[in-house]
């Protein structure tokens, strides 16, 4: 049951791709509705974006067999491949302030944050793309 995002100027600090994980808390009350409910049949999967916080649990009386939840994550943000971390790294490199105005990039409307914070395109680093 993923609800969307919070936004992340409601708590600039956090890493909004982290939100209650780690030392982060997030509280049920903090989020709005799922945007969506689902059952999931032996073998089915569900992709769940980065920074979509969500709760999972077993059906009573659905089944006697043993339930799994598995996360496999490739956390491009946390190894800064975003375009928000290239343009942090070549305005630090020609020397320029890497904020927005006075303000992290947190401040940012979501919709805008989420767009700087789009993982790289496969093979960005290939020569005829450079």
């Amino acid at each position: 049951r993923p609800p969307p995002p919070p936004p992340p100027a409601k708590k600039v600090e956090a890493d909004p791709f982290a939100r209650g994980k780690g030392p982060d808390k997030l509280v049920l009350e903090e989020l709005e509705d799922p945007l969506i409910e689902t059952v999931l049949k032996p073998g089915s999967l569900l992709y769940m974006p980065a920074g979509f916080p969500h709760t999972t649990d077993t059906i009573e009386g659905g089944s006697s067999e043993t339930s799994i939840h598995l996360t496999i994550g490739i956390d491009t943000h946390i190894w800064g491949l975003t375009y928000a971390f290239m343009r942090q790294c070549a305005l630090q490199r020609a020397g320029q302030k890497t904020f927005f105005g006075d303000k992290q990039d947190t401040s940012l409307p979501p919709e805008h944050y989420q767009l700087m914070h789009q993982p790289l395109p496969l093979g960005f680093m290939a020569g005829e793309l450079i």
